[in-house]
């Protein structure tokens, strides 16, 4: 992206070396706020299209993004269990739980933006694509220092999924769905954008997801309005530009608001 400088390193989590990258615009804005944007690979969050739409909102107003490798993509390819979504089903069927894996690290990396001074507690918000749509949905529930969530068509029970077919009668997969975590999301700004027929990851286990949510909020008391989604007429698993960028558009706009 013009105007805007990356750097690259990596943070230890628990044993695992993850590859980050950070992309700074080359003026930050005096309050700066930080996007964690999740698809398999960092480069490919920061510096790829169409992943990177939703981190254009931020560094166009100033503001920092950051990403890392997921588990099984980019550097963490492990011979052991291959790569994408096949390896991560390997991992878990190997008995590492993976998906708690992922949560655990997003909240490393918000140890490391927060003790760099990149950005404070409630001034970091996370989008996910896919995949990376349920890392970043997790870890946002399970940590309260990030501020806002959305989500390009993601991936909310992996049981609809076709590399997971010999465990769509798993009682313990099940457990990993996000409908498991909707407390975590009550009462929080969260934007969720998916195709009308998504088979991939399934439209349907998406929209019960959002319904969840809200009927949660409901029940709280509290207001069931910050939570938001939008179904398109986009083939398959796809999302237009307006989409994602709109993603990010969201949660620009929700930091301003409670900042």
């Amino acid at each position: 992206m013009t105007g805007s400088i990356g750097r690259k390193f990596k943070l230890e989590c628990n044993g695992r070396l993850i590859p980050c990258e950070l992309l700074e615009p080359e003026t930050i804005t005096g309050k700066p706020f930080l996007l964690i944007n999740l698809t398999g690979t960092a480069h490919g969050a920061i510096y790829e299209d169409p992943f990177i739409q939703p981190a254009i909102p931020f560094v166009e107003a100033g503001h920092r993004v950051i990403s890392f490798d997921i588990p099984c993509h980019g550097e963490r390819i492990d011979e052991r269990y291959g790569s994408e979504i096949a390896g991560l089903r390997k991992m878990y069927v190997a008995s590492e739980n993976v998906f708690e894996q992922m949560a655990e690290e997003c909240s490393c990396v918000v140890d490391y933006i927060i003790k760099q001074g990149l950005a404070e507690s409630g001034q970091i918000a996370i989008c996910g694509c896919s995949r990376g749509g349920y890392m970043a949905l997790r870890a946002f529930a399970s940590d309260k220092r990030i501020a806002a969530a959305s989500a390009i068509s993601p991936v909310t029970d992996w049981r609809c999924l076709l590399e997971f077919e010999r465990e769509r009668n798993s009682v313990a997969l099940a457990r990993e769905r996000l409908l498991n975590y909707v407390d975590g999301m009550a009462g929080r700004p969260i934007y969720m954008a998916i195709g009308n027929n998504d088979t991939r990851v399934s439209t349907e286990s998406c929209k019960e997801l959002y319904e969840a949510i809200r009927k949660c909020n409901r029940k709280s008391g509290l207001d069931d309005s910050v939570a938001e989604l939008t179904i398109t007429n986009d083939p398959g698993h796809t999302l237009s530009t307006e989409y994602r960028r709109k993603c990010g558009e969201f949660l620009l706009h929700w930091l301003e608001k409670v900042n």
